[in-house]
């Protein structure tokens, strides 16, 4: 069998990002609704500019997390109030950029 190996001494070639797969495999999701919910929301507030988190952060494990911490709570007031509370005591968040009040509004307007 004849096996095509890359010469000595000859870097790895580095693959480019496919935009299409990228979009494919984002969509494919192990996330709950609840989840991908809370992740839509915290998508949302970082490309706002409205809370910061560190670059290193597993953005699903921390709406996993914040999911499990907002139970079964329901209006949108309740869950600002949660979610800014929680998110402010995590390691990964830098800041968030907004009140509870303002929370709320973008929580009820997804």
């Amino acid at each position: 069998m004849n096996v095509l190996r890359r010469p000595k001494g000859t870097p790895p070639r580095k693959r480019e990002e496919d935009p299409d797969i990228v979009a494919a495999l984002e969509q494919i999701s192990v996330l709950t609704p609840s989840e991908r919910e809370i992740k839509g929301l915290l998508k949302q507030l970082i490309a706002d500019e409205q809370l910061e988190i560190e670059d290193d952060t597993d953005l699903d494990q921390l709406c996993i997390r914040l999911t499990e911490a907002l139970g079964e709570i329901r209006t949108a007031k309740a869950k600002a109030r949660v979610i800014s509370a929680w998110l402010l005591d995590q390691d990964q968040v830098v800041d968030l950029y907004l009140d509870d009040e303002e929370l709320a509004r973008a929580i009820a307007n997804r």
